[in-house]
């Protein structure tokens, strides 16, 4: 997601059901959003958004 522009969304795909809880966090240490969570079959399919850069300058 390095260099991906604000509002950009990403599908993560994971098998470890902590995943629900990591991935938001993480998502909110980058600034950045967690769109919603889909399971089928033990997979879960994450939808995520990145937010705008804390590293950004500000004029």
């Amino acid at each position: 997601m390095t260099g991906a522009p604000p509002g950009s969304r990403f599908v993560l795909l994971a098998t470890d059901p902590m995943a629900r809880i990591d991935v938001p966090f993480l998502m909110s240490q980058k600034n950045g959003r967690m769109i919603g969570v889909e399971e089928a079959d033990g997979l879960l399919r994450l939808t995520v958004e990145t937010g705008e850069s804390r590293d950004a300058p500000t004029d």
